[in-house]
């Protein structure tokens, strides 16, 4: 949807997840500039004051492709 994103992942260590999985995700996300990831609360101020100035890379989507290798698994099978 073209927005600029700002992520703080759950963690399990403070009882807000059941796994870190959320981690994976935002290390995808910082790796290839796709958003902000936040480890501390304490930033997001200071993230909420620059993200306007901020360029970040342009996510592309595979689900379409994705979906399409599945239904074609699926009619296989039939």
């Amino acid at each position: 949807a073209d927005k600029k994103i700002i992520v703080i992942p759950r963690l399990k260590k403070y009882g807000e997840h059941v796994n870190e999985h959320q981690l994976l995700m935002a290390d995808y996300i910082r790796k290839n500039n796709y958003g902000i990831v936040l480890d501390n609360i304490a930033d997001l101020e200071e993230k909420l004051n620059v993200i306007t100035e901020i360029t970040f890379n342009q996510f592309s989507s595979n689900n379409n492709n994705f979906n399409h290798q599945i239904l074609n698994l699926i009619k296989e099978m039939e």
